[in-house]
């Protein structure tokens, strides 16, 4: 295994690994996401510490991060590094907003059909 890369457990909820509007790539940066994830549901990790990870191009990474906002799996919120004007981005976790959100449209799905 590569040193380099983390050494840790990602979790991907069933909600997120069998929606099929998502690509296998953003399902796996959701769990690194996740992973990364601290007590107050946050992540700090920038787009290039994902783009350097997975080897992708930083643009990749950002479509992957707005694929995963629009269908409300995260919020992010851009916050600048104090004194700069450098942005660090902030992830939260929304899975447990989306799960009841998304069963309640399953369920007024199968009672109009």
């Amino acid at each position: 295994m590569n040193e380099d890369k983390p050494n840790y457990y990602a979790i991907i909820p069933a909600l997120v690994r069998y929606d099929p509007e998502l690509k296998p790539n953003e399902k796996l940066l959701y769990g690194e996401i996740t992973s990364l994830t601290n007590k107050t549901g946050e992540c700090y990790a920038t787009n290039k510490y994902f783009a350097n990870l997975y080897e992708v191009e930083l643009e990749t990474i950002s479509r992957w991060i707005k694929h995963l906002k629009d269908f409300g799996y995260i919020d992010t919120e851009i916050v600048y590094k104090n004194g700069t004007k450098e942005i660090e981005t902030k992830i939260k976790n929304q899975t447990d907003n989306v799960i009841s959100r998304r069963f309640k449209i399953l369920i007024v799905s199968v009672i109009v059909c």
